[in-house]
């Protein structure tokens, strides 16, 4: 749905095109909530859409440390991505971050251009969160708004959300830079053996019916007979070495 309908349009007609997400579609398989981008960019048509829906507005200290987050991330999850372009999902994945990089730094250059992605622009990237942050206090009544710094724990959440078995647990520091790198290749890797999984069964099959034997039977055989030259070259070397020995001591 994102795809087709906001992220592959956008770079089509190399504009920033931000449509109308169907949030029916996630809701009707039983989703009571969604976070993070791209959906915490449709605020305004979540609360149309929802009357009853509540808000998290997540913050920082302040916008430089914000910054800095988002720039490590975003430069996290697309180098390990350049490389990959030939796998469909992640081609897909890479379309998203062109859209996103655009959204937030308010500049289409990204729409279009070449990999690796330009830097992340600073002074452009901090206005668009902070008028997205001011957008959202403005907009949403403060009955239905929570802003919220992850530092304050559990209290405000489990409050807010009415939740009356709030966790007494620490909380949670996840997300990291380098769990998302990790994530990312994971995410490349698998399909990738998966498929040469298939490819090498493809093979074996086409290899045992042209040569009436496996795979593995035909390495262990091949095994066998370096083995056996090995073997019979350095029988050859230690007798040619004997021979040398013994026409020395003839000599004498």
């Amino acid at each position: 749905m994102w795809s087709d309908g906001i992220f592959n349009p956008s770079i089509e007609a190399d504009e920033i095109l931000m449509g109308r997400p169907n949030f029916d579609l996630m809701a009707e398989r039983g989703f009571a909530g969604t976070m993070d981008f791209p959906s915490s960019l449709y605020y305004e048509q979540i609360m149309e859409q929802y009357p009853d829906a509540k808000f998290i507005l997540t913050v920082r200290s302040d916008p430089e440390i914000w910054f800095r987050s988002w720039d490590t991330l975003s430069k996290t999850i697309t180098q390990p991505t350049r490389y990959w372009q030939f796998m469909a999902h992640v081609q897909q994945y890479n379309n998203y971050l062109r859209w996103l990089f655009s959204v937030v730094n308010r500049d289409t250059k990204y729409l279009n251009c070449d990999m690796p992605f330009p830097d992340q622009m600073k002074e452009q990237a901090i206005a668009s969160y902070e008028e997205h942050n001011r957008r959202v206090r403005e907009m949403i009544p403060q009955d239905r708004l929570l802003e919220y710094n992850v530092k304050q724990g559990w209290a405000p959440l489990c409050q807010f959300l009415e939740i009356e078995s709030c966790p007494t647990t620490a909380f949670p520091k996840t997300n990291s830079a380098r769990s998302l790198q990790i994530q990312t290749i994971s995410a490349m890797a698998i399909p990738l053996t998966i498929t040469l999984f298939v490819l090498f069964y493809v093979f074996s099959c086409v290899f045992q019916r042209t040569t009436n034997q496996s795979v593995l039977g035909w390495l262990g055989m091949k095994r066998l007979q370096i083995l056996e030259y090995l073997t019979g070259r350095e029988m050859m070397v230690q007798k040619r070495r004997a021979e040398r020995a013994a026409a020395k001591k003839k000599g004498r």
